[in-house]
């Protein structure tokens, strides 16, 4: 057997019965009865069962799932129906409405999941068509921010090389400096070295005094040419230390400007470094700022993309999943359209027993427009929300029309044609509910307390319970169609 859906194998059951044979077949009537059932199986679909008990025959088939619905939106498949054959045409219908009013169910649901599967697209669409705009954004400010980085780093790089210039420009202001203070020691070491010569001078001036040396020379000259000898000797040791304080004096100035010096190569070295070191810092906190803000715009075009690849999976699935519904529903439709017509087929068996309702005013009687209303199963969108235009419409009246379907009830009721609460009304009787519309809700009683109906399945002309339609609003009861 074909499974459904949600795993159920739906048991849809057929009957068609044949009267028990009163008398023993000829041989003419077997060769008939041989046709016959040959030609049974050969119309029968396939998996059928053919039935043979005390010369009646019962046909039970097994058909197709139950257009794709889950265990919870119909019955459990064996409880369905029956799979007995009915024993009058009035169980033969009772079976038929359990059929049809499973099948509408099945409609139904589905139905209502291809909407809400439908519903949902396009929220879907919406979030796509966002996260594609924010790719768009995010991939066009990644470029600017990639440039600014470029940029920056080319400042880096161009802040480093100054600060490279810059150190070596140090080193070499550092070498400068430790020259001149080599030069400022050995003035110090010369000067040091005339202080002792001086300190020596002084002492041996201040231990014998300059005059009495200069005076113990000259007399201790033996003669002119000794005195002229010593003469100039202690000329040339005055001119000697004329010349040490010179050197003294000279040599003072020299380190004073050369420590002058000293200190202002020190500055500028250290000038230098500052700007060097700030300058590298600034490129250095710039590149680090073009980098960060990269990296920013690339994680939020890459969150972008990622929130548009699960927009589009989303809106896969549920496009999948409202295609899934449209092929589940057109099953279901095929199927109830089947049933319907085995429905048609069981009602006009009732409809000949039982009869049809009577009507008044119109040019179509309860049967034919019952045939009518019938051909608009699964379509007649135009009519929903039109309860009445589609029950007019029906029975085409030649009397007056009025405006509501309650305004429908009461002029039949006053008129006497009225059954209330009554919930066994003829077949092709206009039947009332008390609805949550201002206007209430009129139909036509299809028989086998099936009812057919506006704004069932999607709007369209469909055939329900009564007791479906209970769900809408208190039942009213019936007339017959009066249009005075």
């Amino acid at each position: 057997m074909t499974r459904g859906f949600a795993g159920i194998d739906p048991l849809w059951t057929i009957v068609a019965r044949v009267n028990c044979l009163r008398k023993v077949p000829t041989h003419r009537d077997r060769r008939r009865g041989a046709r016959r059932s040959r030609h049974l199986l050969n119309v029968l679909p396939r998996k059928s069962t053919v039935i043979v008990c005390a010369g009646a025959i019962a046909v039970a088939t097994l058909s197709g799932p139950i257009a794709g619905v889950s265990s919870a939106s119909v019955p459990a498949a064996r409880s369905m129906v029956s799979a007995i054959a009915p024993a009058d045409t009035k169980a033969d219908v009772a079976a038929a409405k359990q059929q049809l009013s499973a099948s509408s169910d099945a409609v139904q649901a589905a139905e209502d999941a291809a909407d809400a599967a439908a519903a949902k697209l396009p929220d879907a669409n919406s979030a796509l068509t966002r996260a594609e705009a924010a790719v768009v954004d995010a991939v066009a400010a990644q470029a600017p921010a990639e440039k600014a980085r470029a940029a920056a780093l080319v400042v880096q790089s161009a802040a480093e090389k100054a600060h490279t210039d810059a150190v070596e420009s140090v080193k070499a202001a550092q070498a400068a400096v430790i020259r001149q203070q080599d030069q400022v020691k050995r003035a110090q070491d010369r000067i040091d070295a005339v202080k002792s010569q001086i300190a020596v001078l002084a002492r041996q001036s201040y231990i014998s005094g300059s005059e009495s040396v200069e005076l113990s020379i000259l007399m201790e000259s033996q003669d002119p040419a000794q005195f002229a000898d010593q003469l100039q000797a202690l000329a040339r040791v005055s001119r000697g230390n004329s010349t040490v304080f010179k050197q003294m004096t000279a040599l003072r100035a020299e380190l004073a400007a050369q420590l002058v010096e000293l200190n202002t190569m020190k500055q500028a070295a250290a000038s230098r470094e500052d700007v060097a070191q700030s300058k590298a810092d600034e490129a250095i906190a710039r590149a680090a700022d073009a980098q960060e803000k990269a990296d920013a715009i690339r994680a939020l075009a890459g969150k972008a993309q990622a929130a548009r690849d699960s927009a589009a999976t989303a809106r896969s699935n549920i496009v999948s999943l409202v295609e899934q519904r449209k092929q589940e529903v057109a099953r279901a439709l095929t199927l109830r359209r089947a049933i319907k017509k085995t429905y048609e087929k069981l009602q006009a068996k009732l409809t000949a027993a039982q009869g049809v309702a009577k009507t008044h005013g119109t040019r179509r009687d309860a049967k034919a427009a019952l045939a009518w209303g019938m051909k608009y199963v699964g379509s007649g969108a135009s009519y929903n929300g039109l309860c009445l235009a589609f029950v007019d419409d029906a029975y085409n009246p030649s009397g007056g029309r009025v405006g509501t379907a309650i305004a429908q009830w009461y002029r039949a009721k006053a008129a006497g044609y009225g059954h209330p609460g009554d919930r066994n009304p003829p077949v092709g009787a206009q039947v009332f509910w008390w609805s949550g519309n201002a206007a209430r809700h009129i139909a036509l009683y299809a028989g086998g307390g099936m009812v057919l109906t506006t704004g069932a399945y999607g709007g369209k002309v469909g055939l329900v319970t009564m007791k479906h339609l209970d769900g809408y609003g208190p039942y009213l009861g019936w007339a017959e169609a009066y249009y005075g």
